[in-house]
């Protein structure tokens, strides 16, 4: 992997290599993966998603107490970003 690719893209990459030439191999060999990264990452994006979510309540919650009217609060609530304008890469 070179350094700044997405490391999800590259390993999806490999492992479809991977079956490509497995029908090519002599009988018995079989190619086994020892480490494959692609679950801690999956799971680390699903941790900061969650924690996202959480600190952008969180602050809306407190805003809305703060400023306790509504148009005003809205436009803060708006800027923050949200999980979804995040970059999928990590």
């Amino acid at each position: 992997m070179r350094q700044g690719q997405n490391a999800l893209d590259v390993i999806d990459r490999v492992k479809a290599k991977l079956k490509e030439i497995e029908p090519g191999l002599p009988p018995g060999v079989k190619i086994v993966s020892t480490y494959d990264r692609s679950d801690l990452i999956l799971r680390s994006i699903e941790n900061l998603k969650s924690t996202l979510i959480e600190e952008i309540t969180i602050v809306s919650i407190i805003i809305l107490i703060f400023l306790w009217h509504i148009p005003s609060a809205i436009i803060p609530v708006v800027t923050i970003p949200s999980p979804s304008s995040s970059p999928s890469s990590p």
